[in-house]
């Protein structure tokens, strides 16, 4: 299932509710793109409960973290504009 904003470009953002306290290892973010090269997001800032993370490189690799969280926020901090989006999430589990 592919998410998108409305317009919002670098102002997009959705956020996820796990439900309870997860032990996070990676997040991913596969951008969706637009024919015209508009809604492809480049960078996005991870805020996990509260408390930013940081800021990773959009793409379909995940980026190895090491938090547990509750609610995660991605918000689009670079884009081409337009309705910017995820073609997938990724919230994975810690591999052991």
């Amino acid at each position: 299932t592919e998410w998108s904003s409305r317009g919002d470009g670098d102002d997009a953002f959705i956020v996820l509710d796990l439900g309870a306290p997860q032990a996070i290892g990676a997040v991913g973010w596969d951008t969706r793109s637009m024919a015209d090269g508009t809604a492809i997001t480049e960078t996005l800032t991870l805020t996990a409960d509260g408390t930013e993370i940081g800021t990773f490189p959009a793409g379909p690799a995940t980026i190895p973290v090491d938090l547990t969280a509750q609610v995660l926020r991605f918000d689009v901090a670079s884009s081409t504009g337009g309705n910017t989006g995820a073609r997938e999430i990724v919230v994975r589990g810690p591999t052991e």
